[in-house]
């Protein structure tokens, strides 16, 4: 029973890790994009 358990935990905590890395990334991304957006508006409207 112990084993489980702490096979299960470290699943959850690797799950845990990687969907917050992957968040962070998506993160990054969307605020580069968004970055870029608002630079080139501002370009279009110079």
């Amino acid at each position: 029973m112990l084993e489980v358990t702490t096979t299960m935990s470290e699943e959850m905590m690797f799950a845990s890790t990687v969907f917050l890395y992957v968040f962070l990334v998506i993160g990054a991304v969307f605020t580069f994009i968004l970055c870029c957006y608002c630079c080139c508006q501002k370009m279009i409207k110079m």
